[in-house]
Parts: structure tokens; sequence; C-alpha cells
């Protein structure tokens, strides 16, 4: 008997995409499958439609309780889930038939605890999206990537998991970019993670998750999270590179600002004092352009800004159609 992959599908009022998600699950080539749908207290009849899979199919497990949030969901799950694998799949996002089959493959085959898989974006925009060269990577390796957002960006949703590293790990309740919060802890946790570029998971940007550009408190718990693993990794080979994943995050999420023209003196004032800290900390560390880049946008975000647009370095992000896909790798609703 082929070993039991429990999948993890948090839910909440996602009516109109919740049957093509869950019909992408049934039709998967492998079925040693425990899927257990968190229905996280919806209002509409996601509920209602996780009761119906669960009549239709042995496999799955609706579980109803209050809301409590994505990590309250994911949690739910972790603790519920049996399987000696574990995977996620957003409710309103969709996978190839083998998926499962395909990174339970890889796994065995490499003898890794995570691989780590392609995606393609739709809804708002399609977009194919790769990530680093495929390969058999060290931990350490694939953490300094993670943490810098260079192509390693957080999700939990296009990989799978030996149950094993997420002992002792648990989303944050109460926060958004949960994954975030937890993807370098899980790493931390694994020896091996394998890399295949197969575009096998799809990801739908919608208005109104995570992933809006237009929430600004949003953008505010995602700095939150960027300081959460710089302070996790004090004192480690890994503070630099976290601290630098927070710096192109700062630089970022000030020129967002300033393109759509948001005013909070406030939030502007904090990510100016932490982006002084971090270039005051590590200057030496940064490499010559990043010393430059780091100490003009210190000095003046605006004059930092004109110098992007005028030597065609902004372009991409200045157009309206582009603006804000960067940011779409962080965990959505």
């Amino acid at each position: 008997m082929s070993d039991k992959i429990s999948i993890i599908v948090p839910i909440y009022n996602v009516e109109e995409y919740l049957k093509d998600c869950l019909d992408s699950i049934v039709s998967q080539s492998y079925t040693n499958l425990e899927i257990l749908l968190v229905d996280d207290g919806a209002t509409d009849k996601s509920g209602a439609i996780c009761d119906e899979y669960q009549r239709r199919d042995s496999r799955f497990r609706a579980i109803h309780q209050v809301n409590s949030g994505l990590s309250g969901a994911r949690n739910r799950g972790l603790l519920e889930a049996t399987g000696e694998y574990i995977g996620f799949v957003d409710s309103d996002d969709y996978i190839e038939r083998d998926f499962f089959d395909i990174l339970i493959s890889q796994m065995k085959k490499t003898n890794t605890d995570i691989v780590v898989c392609g995606y393609q974006t739709f809804g708002r925009t399609e977009e194919e999206n790769t990530i680093i060269e495929p390969g058999v990577y060290d931990t350490h390796e694939l953490i300094a990537e993670l943490l810098q957002n260079d192509s390693m960006p957080c999700y939990v949703w296009n990989k799978l998991y030996k149950r094993a590293v997420f002992q002792g790990i648990s989303f944050p309740t109460g926060r958004r970019y949960e994954d975030v919060w937890v993807m370098h802890l899980i790493f931390m946790n694994a020896k091996r993670i394998s890399v295949i570029n197969d575009t096998i998971y799809h990801y739908r940007l919608r208005r109104g998750s995570i992933t809006d550009l237009t929430r600004l408190n949003d953008s505010k718990e995602l700095l939150e999270s960027f300081e959460k693993r710089v302070a996790d990794f004090k004192g480690t080979e890994f503070e630099y590179p976290s601290a630098r994943g927070e710096m192109v995050l700062i630089r970022r999420l000030t020129l967002e600002m300033l393109d759509e023209r948001i005013v909070d003196k406030d939030y502007v004032s904090l990510l100016m004092e932490t982006g002084r800290r971090i270039w005051k900390e590590y200057f030496w560390k940064f490499g010559w352009r990043e010393k430059v880049q780091n100490t003009l946008f210190c000095l003046s975000p605006m004059v930092y800004r004109s110098t992007l647009y005028k030597t065609g370095k902004r372009k991409r992000i200045a157009n309206k159609k582009c603006r804000g896909r960067w940011w779409k790798g962080y965990q959505k609703n």
C-alpha cells in the first residue's frame, strides 16, 4: 500500500470556486489520500459543499469549526492529519491530475524531506512561475534563497512535506502572511529539499485576497513577519540574508506607496527607520551595488525612485498591468 498523504484544505466563503478545487483533488492519479476540508465558519454554502463531498468519497473529512482564520484552519488540519506526508491546497486554487503522484515519486526517488514545484497564476493575470534550478539542495542553500525572496518565495501549497518537518511548528493565529512567519522554520526542520520545475499547481489571484496590494494594513503585517524572521535568525549564519530580504521588502513597499500615492506618515516613518537601521547595521555586508541602492534610498526615497525611472529599472513596476506582481507570492485568504 502506498504511503498516505494528508491534504489540508482551509475553507472560508469560497462557494464560487470550491467545487473546481475539490474536483481536481478527487481526480488525482495518486489515490491514497486523506482530504481534510476545514470549514472555518463559512457563512455561504461552502460548509454544505464540504459535507456533500464527504458523503460522495470516504477519503474526505469535513471539519466544521468556529472562524479562527487561515492559520487556525491549517493548524486544525495538522492536528487531525494521520498521513505520513502533508500537502496543502488553497480552496480557490486547483491542481493537475498528477500533482501528488509527481511530488511523492520525486520525494522517494531523491530521499528528501520537502519537494517544491512550479506554479501558474490565473485570475487577474496569467503567468507561469519558475523557481530556482531543479535539483536536490542542502537545506541551508534554500533557506538563504527563501530569506532573500529571490527565487524561493514563501508558499506552503506548492510543496509536499514529510510530516516530521512540522514538529513543533504551528501557524500564527490572528496574523496574515502565515507562510512567511513559518516557512523558514519548516525548512530548518528538513535536511534536504528537492526542486522540480513542473508547473502543476494553479494559483488564483482575486481581489480581496491577502495578495491585494491596496490593503495597507496587510503590508504592515508583512513587514512584521519579515522582522520576525530576522529575530529568529539573530546570531546565526542566516541573520544577514534575512535582514537583506527585509531591506528589499522595505524598498518595494515604499516605492509602491509612492506609486499609488498612499499617504501614511507614521508608516512611512516606520519603514524609513527600519530601513536605516538595517543599512547601518549590515552596511559592510552588502555588495557594492546594494550599498549604492540602499544609501540612495535611505537618503531620499523620492530621489531613489526617480533614479529607477530614469535608468529604466522601474518600468515593469510603473506599468499598471504589472504593478504589484512581485507581491503575489505571499499567501492569500
